[in-house]
C-alpha cells in the first residue's frame, strides 16, 4: 500500500544565490511560519564549505547571532536546531534564540499539540520543558496529531495516546495520523480507515489510501484514484490517475498523472468530481486562502482563483502556498512576498 497522507510542501529552494531584500544572499530558504523563516548560506571554514542556518524576519534581519548546522520551523514557539555535525546535539530554541531547557538529544523533532519527538536510546516525545512525556521508548514516532501519535516497535504500527498509553490492541503495517476521527492503516498490502478503538470504519480496501480532509479521502485501486465518504462509499463515479486532499471545497487532480507531460493535465474538482473550471494547467496546488499556485508551460508559476482565473498577470520562477495575507515567490533567483493581487510587498 502506498501512502502519500496530508502532505505539506515546505517550499525549499535551492539556488546559486537568493537575496531577500538587502541581505546578504542564501542559499536555501523556507515558508515563514510564525513570524520566521529558516534560511542558509554557505562559509569557508579551513578550506571547506560549510552551510550554516539561522531564522530571519521579513525583512532579512536575523532573528539572532548565532547559526547553526539545521534548524527546523518554528511550531508553538520553539524551532528545532542542531548545534554540530555528527555528535548528535539537537535542542529547541525560542525565537530569540534562546535554549527552551538546558539538555540535548541526538535528534529532536518539531512541537505538534504540545509534544516533541526526540531521539536519545530510543524514540520518544517530550513536553516543552524538555521532560519525556512517558517511560516507553519506541523504534520511531510521529508527530501528534488529532491527539494520537504513530509508533513503530519492530515492523508493526499502532497509535498512542500523549501519555504513552495505547489507543487499541491492534497492529498495522502502515499507519498515518488520525484527521477528522479516522485513521488511514495498511495491513497485508491493503489500505482503509480505522476509528479511534481500532475497528474498521467500512469494508473496503483499497490499493492506496490518504488521510481525510474535509470529509473527503483520497484512495487508488491499480491506476485509478478518487476520493471517498467516511463510510466508504464513493464520493463521485470519476476516476483520475492522480488525487490529492481536499482543501477549501476543492481537489487538484490529474487526468494523466505523469510527472513531465508535454500538454497539461492537471486542474481542480468539486466534491462531486466535477472540475472546478475548463482550463488545465501542467501541475497545480492545493488552494489555500482562496488561490492555489499552478504551473504554466514548463517553469512559469502563478496563482489562480477557484474558477481558474489568474489572480494577478505576473508570472514567476516559483510560487508558494498563501499564508496570513502573503505568498513567497522567487523570480531571477530573488526571493520576496507578494499579496493575492501580486502586488510586492516592500521589504523594510
Amino acid at each position: 500500500m502506498r501512502h502519500v497522507g496530508a502532505v505539506i510542501i515546505i517550499f525549499m529552494i535551492s539556488m546559486s544565490a537568493i537575496s531577500l531584500g538587502d541581505s546578504e544572499p542564501y542559499n536555501q530558504m523556507g515558508y515563514f511560519s510564525e513570524g520566521l523563516v529558516t534560511a542558509a548560506w554557505d562559509k569557508r571554514q579551513s578550506g571547506t564549505i560549510i552551510t550554516r542556518w539561522v531564522h530571519i524576519r521579513p525583512d532579512g534581519s536575523r532573528a539572532y547571532p548565532h547559526s547553526y548546522v539545521w534548524t527546523k520551523s518554528f511550531s508553538e514557539g520553539a524551532a528545532a536546531v542542531g548545534q554540530r555535525h555528527g555528535d548528535g546535539f539537537q535542542f529547541h530554541i525560542y525565537p530569540d534564540g534562546s535554549r527552551v531547557y538546558p539538555h540535548a538529544y541526538t535528534w529532536v523533532g518539531s512541537f505538534s499539540e504540545g509534544l516533541a519527538r526526540v531521539e536519545q536510546d530510543g524514540y520518544f516525545h517530550i513536553h516543552l520543558n524538555g521532560t519525556r512525556a512517558y517511560p516507553q521508548s519506541y523504534d520511531w514516532v510521529d508527530s501528534f496529531s488529532g491527539g494520537y501519535a504513530v509508533v513503530t516497535q519492530g515492523k508493526k504500527k499502532f497509535h498512542i495516546r500523549p501519555d504513552g498509553s495505547r489507543l487499541y490492541p491492534q497492529l498495522y503495517d502502515k499507519a498515518l495520523p488520525f484527521s477528522e476521527g479516522l485513521a488511514a492503516v495498511g495491513q497485508d498490502g491493503k489500505g482503509f480507515h480505522i476509528r479511534s478503538d481500532g475497528s474498521r470504519a467500512y469494508p473496503q480496501s483499497y490499493d492506496w489510501v490518504e488521510s481525510f480532509s474535509e470529509g473527503f479521502a483520497a484512495v487508488g485501486q491499480g491506476d485509478k484514484m478518487f476520493h471517498i465518504r467516511p463510510d466508504g462509499t464513493r464520493a463521485y463515479p470519476q476516476e483520475y490517475a492522480l488525487v490529492r486532499r481536499f482543501s477549501e471545497g476543492f481537489a487538484a487532480v490529474k487526468r494523466d498523472g505523469k510527472k513531465y507531460l508535454p500538454y497539461p493535465d492537471a486542474f481542480h474538482i468539486r466534491p462531486d468530481g466535477s472540475p472546478a473550471y475548463p482550463q488545465m494547467y501542467m501541475d497545480v496546488r492545493t488552494f489555500s486562502e482562496g488561490l492555489a499556485a499552478v504551473t504554466e508551460g514548463v517553469t512559469k508559476m502563478f496563482h489562480v482563483r477557484s474558477d481558474g482565473s489568474r489572480a494577478y498577470p505576473q508570472s514567476y520562477d516559483r510560487v508558494g502556498n498563501f499564508s496570513k495575507g502573503s505568498a513567497l515567490v522567487v523570480q531571477d533567483r530573488k526571493a520576496f512576498h507578494i499579496l493575492p493581487n501580486g502586488t510586492r510587498i516592500p521589504q523594510e
